[in-house]
C-alpha cells in the first residue's frame, strides 16, 4: 500500500490549521508537520525572515518522513514550492499525494481570522496574499467551507481519503 501525502491548501484564514488539527486526531497513522508551530519559533523575526527559518526545520522533517514511508499530514499554500523541496523524494518512495485546496470568500476569510486564538495573519496580509492564495493549482480537490463547518470539512476529507 502506498504511503499517502495530504496536502490541506487554501487562503490566509480560511481554516487549513484548525482543520488539520482536527484531521490529525482522526489520523492516527499520520504525521502532522504544523509549518505554523514551526514559524511561531521565529516570532521575533520578521515575515519573510521567519518563513525561511521555519523552512529550514520543515523540510528536512517530511524529507525523514518520506525515507521512513510514513503518512503525512500538511498545511501547504502552493503545491509547486513543496514539489521543488520533496518531489524527487515522493517520486523515489512512490507517494500518493492527495491535495485539497479549502474555498472562501475574501470576507468569510476575514471573519474567520477574527476569531483566531494566534493572530498569524493581519487583516491586511489576508486581503493581500487573497488574489494569489485563493488560487487552486490543477491537482487540487476543491473543497467551499465557506458555509459549512469544521466538522462538515473533516468528514468530507475523511470521505475523500479513504475513496
Amino acid at each position: 500500500k502506498m504511503p499517502k501525502l495530504i496536502l490541506i491548501k487554501g487562503p490566509a484564514g480560511v481554516g487549513k490549521t484548525t482543520v488539520c488539527k482536527h484531521l490529525s486526531k482522526k489520523l492516527k497513522t499520520f504525521h502532522y508537520i504544523n509549518l505554523e508551530e514551526l514559524k511561531e519559533k521565529f516570532n521575533h523575526l520578521e515575515r519573510t525572515e521567519r518563513k525561511i527559518k521555519a523552512h529550514k526545520l520543515y523540510y528536512p522533517k517530511i524529507k525523514k518522513l518520506i525515507k521512513e514511508e510514513k503518512n503525512i499530514l500538511l498545511q501547504e499554500s502552493f503545491l509547486k514550492d513543496l514539489k521543488k523541496e520533496i518531489g524527487k523524494e515522493l517520486k523515489n518512495q512512490q507517494y500518493e499525494l492527495i491535495s485539497i485546496f479549502l474555498k472562501a470568500s475574501l470576507k468569510e476569510t476575514k471573519k474567520r481570522n477574527l476569531t483566531r486564538k494566534q493572530k498569524t495573519a493581519t487583516a491586511k496580509y489576508i486581503e493581500k496574499s487573497y488574489s494569489y492564495l485563493a488560487v487552486p493549482e490543477a491537482k487540487d480537490i476543491i473543497i467551499d467551507v465557506e458555509n459549512i463547518s469544521v466538522k462538515e470539512t473533516i468528514e468530507l476529507i475523511m470521505d475523500l481519503i479513504k475513496n
